[in-house]
């Protein structure tokens, strides 16, 4: 993972806005957070579905 895909992960994990995403970068549209916050999208569900424990409890 490269440093932006890597930020915007970190970034989305950490509950970040995408709109301050784009400011932080320039990006000028939400492709970008798009592209680069793809690749550990499956990653930041399991995360936050542990968080919130949904399904845990049926």
């Amino acid at each position: 993972m490269n440093e932006r895909h890597n930020f915007a992960h970190e970034w989305k994990l950490a509950g970040g806005n995408t709109g301050v995403l784009l400011l932080l970068l320039g990006w000028s549209s939400d492709a970008m957070p798009r592209r680069y916050g793809r690749s550990a999208a499956a990653e930041r569900a399991r995360q936050i579905q542990t968080q919130l424990g949904i399904g845990e409890k049926v």
